[in-house]
């Protein structure tokens, strides 16, 4: 991919990946749980065959929503650090930039969710983390085999 290319590109991603994270939160409780259940109903089954009987409606929720969580902000950390890079922000600042942006957005994010009468969850947050975690661990990894090289 061309290098000016890349320039607009990845903060365009970002800044659309952060509209989506920030369109579901504004979600009231009733649209947002409409929104998962097929997928909670997906994976009921395979949580009954694994021998999780009771409240299996309640641990699919669980999953599901909190899966999104960690993915959606893997997803921005990835993409931010990506955007960074592109501008010429070295890995290991963009890896801290990206990070923090996240668990900034993270942040606000819960902030929008008192706005939609969902409530903000501390919780949430650290789930949040998580997926950026997972980010920065996945781009250290390409970042050290690239460097290998």
């Amino acid at each position: 991919m061309k290098k000016g290319l890349k320039k607009w590109l990845f903060p365009v991603l970002d800044l659309l990946w952060l509209t989506f994270i920030y369109s579901n939160s504004l979600k009231n409780k009733a649209s947002s749980a409409a929104q998962s259940k097929p997928l909670q109903d997906l994976i009921k089954p395979p949580l009954e065959a694994v021998g999780i009987k009771n409240d299996t409606d309640r641990i699919a929720e669980l999953i599901v929503r909190k899966g999104a969580h960690i993915a959606e902000f893997f997803l921005l950390t990835v993409l931010s650090a990506l955007a960074l890079r592109a501008w010429g922000v070295s890995q290991k600042k963009s890896l801290w930039i990206s990070a923090v942006f996240s668990v900034i957005a993270a942040t606000i994010d819960e902030i929008i969710q008192i706005y939609s009468n969902r409530g903000a969850a501390l919780g949430d947050v650290l789930v949040d983390s998580i997926g950026v975690f997972l980010g920065v661990t996945l781009l250290l990894l390409v970042y050290k085999k690239k460097n290998k090289k």
